[in-house]
């Protein structure tokens, strides 16, 4: 009897040191993909705050699709998906970059063109 209890306690304490374990290790990684959403965010944040002050500069292709497409994501993202009904809209608009750099004249454009079609877009779907 008393070996079942000793088994039974050392099981215990065996699970419990288990669950400890696996909770610090998902708190370590929420609080990595934290910090890392904090700058991706301030990152966005930055840059339009620089569209607002029409003072944005010219940057890479690269650079200014993943400026434009992250802001448009953390300003008309709903991330509540029912998955029914679902509705997909796609839409392109040319830039003519100089060595690979779109003006920030350029990127302004793109942003405001892409902002107001998803505006429409929302207003059609909720009216």
């Amino acid at each position: 009897m008393k070996k079942i209890n000793l088994c039974l306690l050392l099981f215990a304490l065996f699970f419990t040191l288990l669950l400890a374990s696996c909770q610090k290790e998902k708190e370590t990684q929420k609080r990595q993909i934290s910090e890392r959403d904090i700058l991706v965010t301030q990152q966005l944040r930055d840059f339009q705050h620089t569209l607002q002050l029409k003072t944005t500069g010219s940057m890479s292709t690269e650079d200014a699709d993943w400026y434009i497409e992250g802001l448009l994501n953390l300003e008309q993202a709903y991330n509540y998906h029912d998955f029914i009904n679902l509705q997909f809209t796609k839409d392109s608009i040319i830039l003519v970059s100089s060595n690979g750099m779109i003006s920030g004249e350029q990127i302004e454009q793109a942003y405001a063109y892409f902002a107001d079609l998803l505006d429409a877009y929302i207003k059609s779907i909720q009216s």
